[in-house]
């Protein structure tokens, strides 16, 4: 029995299938999500089913007003990125076009905890529930337990993404121990009894790409002359991309090879393709008919290694390959970190070449003067001499310089260690739910979200000890032209372009002082030397 002064207050909602009704509100707008994650027949059917079905729904609910339905074919739900309908759906409800949105289960809505979570977290502040029919859930639900109920449906869409991934690298596995290799589709070749066979038309295409990069076309001009002469890309269009030719440059099975297993996905969040350091690899030599020598397939690889490692700074955000020079793209300016670029001047006597840094020419805002082209070319000379002059001492300091820089590039733990901690952390989340009552509902939540977040630092942690991994690695490819050069006694009597490029990394000018970078272990301080100062 309540006290005579006190009154009370009827709520203003009601709940009509798991749907909360605003009393004497306007009509709800209200749309559907539907997604399928391969285009088979079967899922197609399902796909037509799911927007009939909800289409019909919508539009005979009293109060709702159908607000369309989106949907994304052929996806997978543990990436949003290329969820296009996803991403519009979201962003409609966030701009206040969309009252509710309905959905077939939480695996159809995504298959990665966080996103869900962060994505009920936005649009619960903006009044939209989710309405997740098969689980019978409702994101605005405020219920005791609710929210750790979406959390675990979440949780086993996700694990049941992680299983089937795992079956399906386990299947390819097999197979490849069996002999069984895989051919996909590749521009130059035909399938033809389960193997490669060179397609000729396509094939010429590719070596004039190799024949192009070896004498100095970056990519962009190679796509150009590609354009140019009207060659159909391996898409069947006229426009050619940067990417599709760094692609054939990099794919082993134009020597006659294959690279089984060579890259694997980050996580399922993201879908970034990674190299595989973790997993078996397999590689087949001599598979099938090469179309490029295997010696100028690695002629190739090494001149990639050294363009990939000069692209730098530039104040238009342009940063760009060129190999038209010897100094292109490797040239920067340590005051304000600019590339340089080449100017030429004519004199009484002679034509003249300098480097000017970007910002001191264009932008009238950096101090650091030119440099002439002659003066670099006579520093880098008297760096090799002295390089040579005791190379096994250099040689030794090398080796200590990059055990050090590995020292300190080593994370916390390893990757297997990482990977241990979020399986401990998903297994502790699995006990706290099981130990979950309503007196504790809100304290087992904010502990959940503080192990997810935990969760997410370790993936970056391992993203990061990767990178450093394939870092250490372009360190040591560039060691290994350094050993090789000066095992053969070259004179280093004059400039050689190519010896250059394959060595230094970058040159950080300073002034009248040039830093020769042959990687982040071995960096060379020299003045530069003018023809006046010989």
């Amino acid at each position: 029995m309540l006290a005579p002064n006190v009154r009370v207050i009827e709520p203003t909602k009601k709940i009509v299938n798991g749907i909360d009704i605003l009393k004497n509100s306007l009509p709800k707008r209200v749309c559907a999500y539907c997604r399928v994650s391969t285009d088979s027949e079967e899922q197609q059917t399902s796909f037509k089913s799911q927007k009939e079905f909800y289409t019909e729904y919508i539009t005979k609910h009293e109060g709702w007003i159908f607000a369309g339905i989106y949907a994304d074919e052929g996806l997978s739900g543990t990436s949003m990125r290329k969820r296009k309908e996803f991403n519009r759906m979201i962003a409609d409800a966030m701009d206040g076009k969309i009252d509710i949105i309905i959905v077939k289960s939480v695996s159809r809505f995504a298959r990665n905890v966080v996103d869900i979570l962060n994505i009920v977290e936005q649009l619960t502040l903006k009044g939209i529930p989710i309405i997740f029919e098969n689980d019978h859930l409702n994101s605005m639900d405020d219920q005791a337990g609710t929210r750790m109920r979406l959390l675990m449906s979440a949780a086993v869409a996700e694990d049941f993404s992680q299983n089937l991934s795992d079956s399906v690298k386990w299947g390819k596995i097999r197979r490849i121990e069996q002999e069984k290799y895989p051919c996909v589709k590749t521009y130059g070749y035909r399938i033809k009894d389960h193997n490669y066979e060179i397609y000729e038309p396509e094939a010429q295409i590719v070596r004039f790409i190799y024949k192009t990069y070896l004498a100095g076309q970056s990519y962009g001009q190679i796509c150009k002359m590609l354009m140019d002469r009207e060659v159909l890309s391996p898409g069947g269009v006229k426009l050619w991309k940067t990417s599709t030719v760094s692609y054939i440059l990099e794919n082993e099975k134009y020597k006659g090879d294959l690279h089984l297993q060579k890259q694997t996905y980050s996580d399922l969040k993201y879908r970034k393709r990674i190299k595989n350091t973790e997993g078996k690899q397999y590689y087949v030599e001599n598979h099938h008919q090469p179309i490029i020598s295997k010696t100028d397939w690695n002629r190739v690889q090494k001149e990639r290694e050294i363009r990939t490692s000069q692209r730098g700074y530039s104040p238009t955000g342009k940063a760009g390959y060129s190999s038209k020079y010897a100094f292109s793209n490797k040239l920067f300016c340590l005051g304000c970190g600019s590339k340089f670029r080449r100017h030429k001047y004519d004199t009484v006597q002679k034509t003249v070449y300098t480097w000017v840094c970007i910002n001191h020419k264009r932008y009238k805002n950096c101090k650091q003067d030119a440099i002439k082209e002659e003066d670099l070319e006579r520093t880098f000379i008297g760096v090799m001499r002295d390089i040579v002059t005791d190379k096994d001492g250099f040689i030794n300091k090398v080796i200590a310089n990059i055990e050090e820089v590995v020292k300190n590039r080593q994370s916390e733990t390893s990757t297997e260690e990482i990977d241990a901690k979020i399986i401990s952390i998903q297994n502790e989340m699995i006990g706290l739910v099981r130990d979950m009552t309503v007196a504790n509902t809100a304290e087992i939540s904010a502990k959940t979200q503080e192990m997810l977040g935990e969760i997410e630092r370790l993936k970056q942690v391992k993203e990061t000890t990767i990178a450093e991994g394939l870092a250490l690695e372009r360190d040591l490819s560039r060691m290994d032209n350094l050993r090789e050069m000066l095992n053969s006694d070259e004179l280093f009597d004059k400039f050689n372009a190519d010896i250059f490029r394959r060595v230094v990394d970058k040159v950080l000018i300073d002034g009248k002082t040039a830093t020769f970078v042959l990687c982040d272990a071995v960096r060379i301080t020299r003045p530069i030397i003018g023809v006046e100062n010989e």
